[in-house]
């Protein structure tokens, strides 16, 4: 809003002249039309009575009586504004028919022009929708009494119950969870102080009364609803929300997954309702942390007088401010890190801040081995040599090279080389193939010092892992891909249609689900689709995987030469066998020279596990580490798209010297090992 200026001499213009603005803006007073110079600019301008025409005056006084208005039941005239109505000649201010309120700006603090601008901006955004926009007409916002400050109808009808609902589900399934517990695991959340307690014991004692009393005043008037009025309800939402809010997006997650492996470990639980529970309250939380959480945001800022700040580090640079509007303190938040660490004062300089901001994205995200990944990348080159493996990082069409070798069904051809999935489906593959091979190794976990997990097993996982790739990607991921493309190739626009959007919407949604737990992108719709997951995720298996057979591979390292006996597998040093081949499987024989016997055999269990080790590692670090280049793309690059139309292609030119390569390749390595260079396998 601009400063006001002092008006220029007001210019004086003949009757009628204006008489056509004033029917368009309708009726308004003077005081109203110098605030409206104020904020938009200009002048006020006046214009001169028409001259009275004395010979149409009648001769008698003539009797006139009052005409309903049509828009009138009472008989009364109803000016084309009622809310910037002025009083009638004669007529005190304190005897108008509808009191004048109170400013709704008045409850709000005073911020400055350019973040009011940028908050009243990111409110009117089609990401959020919080207050209408009427695009190159907004200015008559200013003409409405509070229009500026006025709520769309639709989000404080919708929106607002909905997050109510949600947060009430959430609530209710964390309470079932203490409930369904054992006895022995009540008593450990009455009494221990691990922060999956804390988080149990906190929810337990949420009550949303005074937050469903407040939507119901709300409802009551949702047409006239404005910031002001909605300050309680998110005092009150965000009161309770903020408890748990710094854990982070996948903090909550986390320690619901905690929480479930507790459970199901005694022998009296109702592991299939504990599992329906866990998934429930995982889901739940997610949409609270992206649609409430997230949703209500802009409004936060704008109440709290913090500065603006883009989701959602608003939330830490400026959490001071948050506390004191919410009317809480540092001992009223829970953190992920330990309890000594949660000691940290609540920041009052920026760097605290940003130490406080890393307390919140420090959410058990298992950064990557970069060795171990460098290390899987080169045995891929050379299983697959110039499939693209050496510059991952390039996002390269992995399609040609591996579509004639594994015969991947329908679905993948279709995918975008800067999709990400393109990079997973086939390292599920590989895997798959070398899973083959693990089954014949026996891995003992009794004997196991470090027992890495008791809720789930190598065994479980290798008999598992087809799934993720046959269910996960091909039934849930390619299916909706499949018919996405079908009617974009024959509706050009279908992109922009509702159904188009909901159908892009929940591929977003199960790559996140199923495969990315890091994946960010732009909604498109509010809806999102169920995540039924079967199984465990598959960002849990990686990692489980990872740090299971670097254990093992510790082991077999420190046996050495002598062959001893290791901890966690029964049969390190004895030939692997895979019952069925597969392409990886033949190529790694050549790889490990399978043939060779004896003493200076390669194509051990042992080697196995370590090729199997390196690879995960790569699928581990393209998934679970958020700096990876799976994070670095655009996420609505999601099917491959012509150079001279733009629209869909269902496949590309497949290679056919993959064989070739590999030969060239195998002899290249034994060339380097005549020379003395070390190779891989060897």
């Amino acid at each position: 809003m601009s400063d006001y200026q002092p008006p220029k001499k007001n210019t004086v213009y003949e009757p009628g002249t204006l008489d056509q603005t004033r029917k368009n803006i309708g009726p308004i007073d003077q005081e109203e039309a110098k605030r409206m110079t104020k904020i938009l600019g200009g002048e006020v301008f006046t214009e001169k009575s028409a001259p009275a025409d004395l010979a149409a005056l009648p001769k008698q006084p003539i009797q006139r009586h009052a005409h309903p208005d049509k828009t009138s039941k009472k008989g009364r005239t109803v000016p084309a504004n009622p809310e910037i109505q002025k009083p009638v000649s004669g007529e005190s201010e304190k005897s108008k028919a509808v009191p004048e309120k109170k400013s709704h700006q008045a409850g709000l603090p005073e911020i400055s022009e350019a973040n009011w601008q940028l908050m009243d901006h990111l409110m009117m955004s089609q990401e959020y929708r919080i207050k209408p926009n009427y695009g190159f007409f907004n200015f008559i916002r200013y003409l409405q009494k509070n229009g500026i400050y006025k709520i769309m109808p639709d989000f404080a009808e919708t929106n607002l119950k909905r997050n109510i609902e949600h947060l009430q589900a959430f609530i209710t399934i964390i309470k079932t969870l203490i409930q369904a517990a054992p006895k022995p695991y009540k008593t450990k959340i009455q009494q221990e102080n691990d922060l999956k307690f804390r988080f149990l014991r906190r929810i337990a004692e949420w009550s949303l009364r005074e937050l469903k009393l407040m939507y119901i005043d709300i409802e009551k008037n949702t047409a006239n609803i404005t910031v002001t009025d909605l300050i309680p309800y998110v005092r009150e939402i965000y009161g309770i929300l903020a408890q748990i809010m710094y854990l982070g997006e996948t903090g909550v997650p986390q320690i619901i997954k905690e929480i479930y492996n507790d459970e199901i470990e005694y022998p009296d639980t109702d592991r299939k309702r504990i599992t329906v529970l866990a998934k429930d309250g995982i889901s739940e939380w997610i949409y609270l942390y992206t649609e409430t959480i997230k949703g209500l945001y802009p409004l936060l800022m704008r109440m709290s007088g913090g500065n603006y700040a883009p989701f959602p580090s608003f939330f830490t640079a400026n959490i001071k401010t948050i506390l004191n509007f919410l009317g809480k303190t540092k001992y009223d938040l829970l953190f992920i890190e330990k309890e000594e660490h949660e000691s940290v004062s609540i920041p009052h300089e920026q760097e605290a801040e940003l130490n406080t901001e890393s307390r919140q994205n420090s959410v058990a995200e298992p950064r990557a081995n970069m060795e171990l990944v460098k290390a899987g990348l080169s045995l891929l080159d050379a299983l697959f040599p110039q499939a693209g493996f050496k510059n991952i990082e390039t996002m390269p069409d992995l399609y040609p090279y591996f579509q004639p070798l594994f015969a991947l069904e329908d679905g993948f051809n279709l995918l975008s080389p800067e999709n990400p999935l393109q990079v997973v489906v086939v390292l599920l593959k590989i895997l798959e193939d070398l899973f083959y091979g693990c089954r014949n190794i026996e891995f003992n976990f009794e004997t196991s010092e470090y027992k890495s997990d008791k809720a789930d097993t190598v065994s479980a996982v290798i008999n598992d892992w087809s799934q993720y790739r046959e269910m996960m990607f091909n039934k849930a991921y390619a299916s909706v891909l499949s018919d996405f493309v079908n009617e974009l190739y024959t509706q050009s626009d279908f992109l922009y249609s509702q159904y188009g959007k909901k159908l892009i919407n929940k591929m977003l949604w199960l790559t996140k689900y199923h495969f990315l737990p890091y994946y960010k992108f732009e909604k498109l719709v509010l809806e999102r689709p169920e995540n039924d997951l079967t199984f465990k995720p598959l960002y849990y298996r990686t990692s489980f995987i990872c740090k299971t057979l670097t254990e093992i591979a510790k082991n077999i390292d420190q046996a050495g030469k002598d062959k001893t006996m290791i901890t966690g597998v029964q049969n390190p040093w004895a030939h692997y066998r895979f019952d069925i081949s597969n392409i990886t499987s033949e190529r790694l024989d050549v790889l490990l020279a399978a043939k060779r016997q004896g003493p200076n055999m390669t194509a051990t269990n042992a080697n196995l596990i370590k090729y199997t080790l390196c690879i995960m590692a790569v699928l581990d670090w393209w998934i679970n580490d958020s700096s990876s280049p799976a994070y670095l793309s655009n996420p609505m690059k999601i099917y491959r798209v012509s150079g001279k139309d733009g629209g869909p292609i269902f496949s590309v030119p497949v290679r056919n010297d993959q064989k070739i390569l590999f030969a060239e390749n195998i002899k290249s390595m034994a060339r380097k090992k005549a020379e003395g260079t070390p190779s891989i396998g060897q």
